[in-house]
């Protein structure tokens, strides 16, 4: 699993449209849109965003990803 594919999966988990968590990690729909896509990866503080505003820690999330492969 890629970081998009666990942000598409939480988001979707957290019934969230790509804009609506966009609106709430304070970043641009378009890099949602790209970080799902596997076309864009995240800075750090982009990728801590996404995380927040789905209430998981950014660690979390990287083990999530890291062990699924």
């Amino acid at each position: 699993m890629k970081f998009g594919d666990w942000v598409r999966t939480a988001r979707r988990f957290h019934d969230l449209t790509p804009i609506e968590l966009a609106t709430k990690a304070h970043i641009s729909k378009s890099l949602i849109y790209k970080i799902e896509l596997g076309t864009a990866s995240p800075s750090l503080r982009s990728a801590e965003r996404i995380c927040r505003a789905m209430g998981f820690e950014l660690w979390r999330a990287l083990k999530i990803v890291a062990e699924s492969k």
